[in-house]
This record gives C-alpha cells, sequence and structure tokens, in this order.
C-alpha cells in the first residue's frame, strides 16, 4: 500500500480518464482511495435495491425511516408501490423477496402483498400522468446513477495499471 502515500500523483491519472462524482455512495475500489466512500466490486441485486430506495425516498421526498412502516399516508404507499413495482423490474427477486426487503418491524410483508402493490403501480401508470411523469424521472436517475457506477468499475483495469506502473516507478 505505498502508493497510498502519493496519492495526488494517482488523483490526477485517475481524474484524467475517469469522471468521479464525490458525491455518490458507491464507488470503486480504487477510486476509494479518493473519495472515502463505500466499496462495491459488481452491481448486485442487493446494491440495486438499496441505490432504489435512496432514490425514490428523494423523488418521493421521504424519509427512510418512514417507508416500511404501517403509515397509510398517500406519499408513503406511492412511494412504497414504486419501491415494489422498481425491485421487481430491476432486479432478480422474487416476490417473497421483494416482501422481506420491504418488511416493516411490525408486520411482514408478503408474495401477495407486493403483487398487488405492483398491480396498483401499473394501474396508475396507466391512469395517472402525475405517476408516469414520476416513473420516468426515477428510470432516468436511476439509470444515470447505475451508469456511474459501473463506469467506475469499468475502470479498475487502468488504475491496476497505474497502480502497478507507480510501484515499478518505486522499485
Amino acid at each position: 500500500m505505498e502508493w497510498l502515500v502519493n496519492r495526488e500523483k494517482i488523483a490526477k491519472d485517475l481524474i484524467k480518464t475517469t469522471k468521479i462524482d464525490l458525491k455518490k455512495n458507491y464507488v470503486n475500489v480504487y477510486a476509494y482511495v479518493l473519495t472515502d466512500k463505500e466499496y462495491i466490486g459488481n452491481v448486485t441485486d442487493s446494491v440495486k435495491s438499496k441505490l432504489l430506495k435512496d432514490l425514490i425516498c428523494e423523488i418521493y421526498e421521504v424519509d427512510k425511516s418512514l417507508i416500511f412502516t404501517l403509515n397509510r399516508k398517500r406519499e408513503l404507499v406511492d412511494a412504497r408501490h414504486a419501491l415494489a413495482y422498481f425491485l421487481r423490474k430491476t432486479t432478480k427477486y422474487s416476490f417473497s423477496n421483494i416482501g422481506e426487503i420491504m418488511a416493516s418491524p411490525l408486520r411482514n410483508r408478503d408474495h401477495a402483498t407486493i403483487l398487488h402493490s405492483v398491480k396498483v403501480y401499473n394501474d396508475l401508470l396507466d391512469t395517472e400522468v402525475y405517476h408516469k411523469r414520476r416513473c420516468l424521472i426515477i428510470q432516468e436517475e436511476y439509470n444515470k446513477r447505475l451508469s456511474d457506477i459501473d463506469l467506475t468499475n469499468t475502470y479498475t483495469s487502468k488504475c491496476k495499471n497505474i497502480v502497478a506502473n507507480f510501484n515499478k516507478n518505486q522499485g
């Protein structure tokens, strides 16, 4: 880990080839040195679900701690429906797995609840322009954030080469 000491040189080389958004919570291990953010190796379904939770809470302007409660306020219900819909659409999770992810401390959501939630959101997309707009915003922002994660992952080999060249020059 000698190259950590002289990270200004690596940072300049890395930033020239990779756009790294320092506000993101998900970056590659080689960008971790620069940003002190969470490391992810691959974009798994759990990473996607975390990304969707954050994004939907942001778009629907609800608190993350309230989204899984038994509260029936319209904005929370809409956010839960949207989350169930996008988890089903973008991950390989079954309805039961999504129910476990969306479980509240007081009550587990079973596959029928998630199935109903996805169906309701599909119906809302067909009839309500408001929900259609939000769906498009969520989809666009999700794809953008996911491509940012993938972009940092594709530069892993370039970063390894930078580190290897730096180590050669030092030794």
